[in-house]
């Protein structure tokens, strides 16, 4: 079962119509091999384009794992 964030961060990769938050290109969660297939590029270059959750207000700022305070954000952004 995914922890309380790994739940977060999936509902906003669908919320986001699977696009980061920050520059909108299109993220994978779980197929970077299928994901740089489809885009032709390397299985290296597929990494920068990995789903993670980001906090819009971190966490040492008082920033919390609410669904308001989590989107997705692709590696390269994050």
């Amino acid at each position: 079962m995914p922890n309380k964030l790994a739940k977060r961060r999936h509902q906003a990769y669908l919320n986001q119509s699977h696009r980061c938050y920050y520059c909108k290109f299109e993220m994978w969660e779980c197929d970077p091999k299928g994901f740089a297939t489809t885009h032709k590029i390397s299985l290296r270059q597929a990494q920068f384009f990995k789903c993670t959750a980001e906090h819009l207000e971190a966490r040492m700022d008082g920033g919390s794992d609410a669904p308001s305070n989590i989107v997705a954000a692709c590696a390269f952004c994050n």
